[in-house]
């Protein structure tokens, strides 16, 4: 088995950022459903501009929102990409989805 991009939400931007919450990535939920990304599933979010990234997990909602930790690396403005992953048979063809 291979990991492999399993989806990527290309540049969006970061609308507002709530350190006071458990922890995660608010994203648009048809956003997440174009990408095929699940309610509560990892991801990993890395600024475009910066080399900074976090690994959290994606819950749906209206604008992308950073939450609880990832809240103090990534401000509103900044515009992030989304990545999720999972794994396939090493010979297996696979294209990932990119929004």
């Amino acid at each position: 088995m291979i990991t492999v991009l399993k989806s990527k939400i290309a540049e969006i931007r970061v609308e507002c950022a709530s350190v006071e919450y458990e922890g995660s990535i608010t994203l648009p939920a048809n956003m997440m459903a174009a990408a095929g990304i699940m309610p509560y599933e990892q991801v990993f979010v890395h600024g475009k501009y910066s080399d900074k990234r976090v690994m959290t997990y994606a819950i749906p909602g209206v604008q992308c929102e950073m939450n609880g930790g990832a809240a103090n690396v990534f401000k509103p403005g900044d515009i992030v990409h989304v990545l999720a992953f999972k794994q396939i048979e090493e010979h297996e063809d696979h294209i990932p989805i990119v929004i």
